[in-house]
């Protein structure tokens, strides 16, 4: 592999490289590698990694600026689509700063991972934040989706302002969405997520609820997250 990526013009083996230290978190080589892919490309005529290439090195930028405290998070920021354990870790770790509410007592969970993730797991799930299933499984690998990231982002967001009267402003107002009436019991956090920018609708016009939530996406909105809860909390 080392070897023929030194090869000129060896398109894909250079992006697999930028690929490979985009998500060792060494960007400067990441980018050196990416833009060589596409250089290449463009010389070729040919647009097989160009689109992928500049979709990384977007990210990149977004990564760059984005005030992520944990390397962790940053990793979990490469993800194509995160699962529930790096969920637990940015809403615990990158998002609350380990501030959650005391659990009345430890759950039991059937299917806790043994690795770096397990404490937040622990922790969102004593204090309420993300739940288990009827057999006490927490399903660590499972993908998030949008409607499940806003659920939880509203709930902290109740947690910390302690408003039990939201959501009666969205009781007369029209769905903007082609795919969420406003009866449709995930209207009030849907909305609440498009008021406070952590989604937008897609071309469509359709929210998409159970389309899956990347890396970058998700430290996004976490970012968001975090200046919306010190405004709510200086209130």
């Amino acid at each position: 592999f080392y070897t023929t990526s030194r090869q000129p013009g060896h398109v894909e083996a250079n992006f697999l490289l930028g690929k490979l230290n985009y998500e060792k978190l060494d960007f400067k080589n990441a980018q050196k590698y990416l833009n060589k892919t596409i250089k290449i490309e463009k010389a070729k005529n040919n647009i097989l990694y160009t689109a992928s290439s500049k979709k990384i090195l977007n990210n990149i930028r977004i990564l760059s600026k984005l005030p992520i405290k944990f390397p962790v998070a940053r990793y979990i920021g490469t993800k194509d689509i995160i699962n529930r354990s790096e969920f637990a870790y940015l809403i615990v770790k990158e998002l609350l700063n380990n501030n959650l509410p005391k659990p009345g007592k430890n759950k039991k969970i059937n299917d806790l991972p043994d690795n770096l993730y397990k404490d937040s797991i622990i922790k969102a799930v004593n204090a309420g934040i993300l739940e288990l299933n009827q057999k006490n499984q927490f399903l660590p690998e499972k993908e998030i989706t949008r409607i499940q990231f806003a659920r939880v982002i509203l709930n902290i967001h109740l947690l910390k302002t302690g408003d039990r009267n939201f959501g009666t402003q969205y009781s007369t107002v029209k769905s903007p969405m082609k795919d969420i009436r406003g009866s449709n019991p995930s209207f009030v956090p849907i909305m609440f997520a498009l008021e406070n920018k952590f989604f937008q609708l897609d071309k469509d016009q359709n929210f998409n609820s159970h389309k899956k939530v990347s890396g970058i996406e998700a430290l996004k909105i976490v970012t968001k997250a975090k200046e919306l809860l010190k405004l709510t909390m200086n209130k």
